[in-house]
């Protein structure tokens, strides 16, 4: 659905079967049909390792209502 490729690809499966041969594995058919794509780079920020002292502190739950 996502490559827009299913009448090809149950065209190409309906024929391999009414010819009696075996089928194409997974990867031949995502090889064929999804071809090859970069892999997008996704730019990730590590955050600081010192905001978990609040956790260690037991400080995680400060309720930012007051109640009355």
């Amino acid at each position: 659905m996502d490559h827009d490729c299913e009448e090809r690809l149950g065209h190409e499966l309906l024929t391999t079967i009414e010819q009696h041969q075996p089928l194409p594995s997974l990867k031949a058919l995502q090889e064929r049909y999804l071809g090859q794509h970069p892999v997008p780079s996704i730019p990730a920020r590590q955050h600081d390792l010192g905001s978990y002292d609040h956790l260690l502190q037991g400080s995680w739950h400060q309720p930012e209502v007051g109640y009355a």
